[in-house]
């Protein structure tokens, strides 16, 4: 996992990741543009089956946090889009990449309501109601 680890949730995610995933989980704090190019560097023989892509929200930052997934991740291997809603920076970085051929087999959900707590991502109470959108493909 690369993230920037800078919220309340972060380790409590982090460790419910890796109950799930014991021994095959290890983190990597700080910002993915850094960290992801560092771990390839570092594991040139070992390659993602999953990537998870939530980071930067600008066009050039989400375009190249999924470049970086797709050099990550082995061919056949999946790549998981957050924050893809239609028209939006993120989306438009993602379609750019799909459409040179990096990526195959696309599929969207887009805007599916859910309740995300205000004090951290478990609490439905004081919740709020947000839109969001996902998408996946595999690396070619």
């Amino acid at each position: 996992m690369f993230d920037l680890f800078e919220y309340k949730y972060s380790e409590s995610v982090t460790k419910y990741i890796d109950i799930l995933y014991p021994r095959r989980f290890t983190l990597h704090k700080g910002p993915s543009g850094e960290t992801v190019p560092k771990w390839m560097a570092e594991n040139k023989n070992n390659k993602c089956d999953v990537f998870s892509v939530d980071g930067d929200h600008s066009y050039t930052g989400a375009r190249t946090d999924i470049l970086n997934a797709v050099k990550a991740t082995k061919k056949g291997g999946w790549i998981i889009l957050d924050d893809m809603d239609p028209g939006g920076e993120t989306r438009k970085a993602f379609d750019s990449v799909f459409a040179e051929g990096k990526l195959v087999d696309k599929k969207c959900v887009e805007d599916k309501f859910i309740k995300i707590g205000h004090e951290d991502r478990y609490d439905d109470k004081n919740s709020r109601t947000l839109s969001s959108s996902w998408c996946t493909a595999r690396v070619t």
